[in-house]
């Protein structure tokens, strides 16, 4: 009886065996026939990615079936046209052919000195200027700036304004090329303007500001009239109107920017020349001042001088 029982235990236990080895087999299989989340990302990284070209012909019937003339389309093509935009190709004022082409020769420096209309003393560093000799000429050359304004202190006698601008004008011309708006300041109606000269019309200047002479003699009207402007509100308030604007900028610059960047095309400065144009030029470097908006002003101001410079040749 007891070998029958030990019999028995042998075969339960080798049928155990066997079960656990049927099964463990069983896992093994299923386990080598999967991927990891590991194995698939390292497939990934490594695989090449290979385009296919298109056949020739395909790529072609493509390219005709995508082109639809004009009666495919419905629509007409547009004419070409050689006509410039009036806002320009920059976004800005375009002015003639000359213009345009005088602005693309000036370089940073000498479009910034030409929004400036100085006082001869200011530009020489004078006391007072009744000629224009070597003083004027060597800061002509430096600094070739749009305009001189004159005042009582430079006036001698109505001979003596026809030379000192005359030799101011010639200078100016060997410089840059441009004559200047040279001129005073005087009161009008509608406010303060700079009257300036034509070639030919110097002695008008030193009748201006001759205490002197009769109003015949001192007619503004005759003259280029720029208005002049002496705080913001009024430039920004002064209207559309055509010509140059010129605003009276403060001690050391002060608001030379911001009337360049409301609608001023010349900065008059009768003090700190130095101080304001070192901050107009900086704020242009610094794109405070679009190039833009600095070649406008200038387009205006050599537009302007076509009536001095066209008398000259007359």
């Amino acid at each position: 009886m007891k070998s029958k029982n030990g019999l028995m235990r042998l075969l339960i236990v080798g049928e155990i065996i066997i079960l656990i080895l049927i099964l463990a087999l069983g896992v093994v299989k299923k386990v080598k026939g999967q991927k990891t989340p590991k194995d698939d990302m390292a497939a990934v990284q490594n695989t090449e990615i290979r385009f296919q070209p298109r056949p020739a012909a395909e790529e072609a019937e493509t390219a005709e079936s995508s082109v639809t003339g004009p009666e495919d389309s419905g629509t007409e093509p547009p004419e070409e046209t050689n006509e410039v935009p009036s806002g320009g190709e920059n976004g800005r004022e375009t002015f003639s052919e000359d213009i345009e082409a005088l602005l693309a020769g000036m370089t940073v420096e000498q479009k910034v000195a030409q929004v400036f209309m100085v006082t001869p003393e200011v530009l020489t560093g004078e006391d007072q200027v009744t000629i224009a000799g070597a003083g004027t000429r060597a800061a002509l050359q430096n600094y070739p700036v749009g305009g001189m304004l004159y005042g009582s202190g430079n006036y001698v006698g109505v001979p003596q304004m026809r030379e000192l601008i005359g030799n101011a004008q010639t200078m100016s011309s060997e410089y840059s090329g441009q004559y200047l708006f040279a001129g005073a300041a005087v009161e009008q109606e509608g406010g303060m303007v700079i009257a300036a000269a034509r070639i030919g019309q110097e002695e008008q200047i030193g009748a201006l500001l001759n205490p002197e002479a009769t109003p015949e003699a001192a007619a503004v009207t005759a003259l280029i009239q720029i208005p002049l402007y002496q705080n913001l509100d009024q430039l920004s308030t002064g209207g559309e109107e055509a010509g140059v604007k010129c605003y009276l900028v403060g001690e050391n610059g002060q608001g030379a920017v911001e009337a360049l960047l409301n609608g001023a095309d010349m900065l008059c400065v009768t003090s700190g020349f130095m101080e304001a144009y070192q901050r107009v030029y900086e704020a242009v470097n610094a794109q405070e001042i679009p190039v833009t908006a600095l070649d406008e002003a200038v387009g205006r101001i050599l537009v302007g001088k076509q009536a001095v410079s066209e008398q000259a040749e007359g």
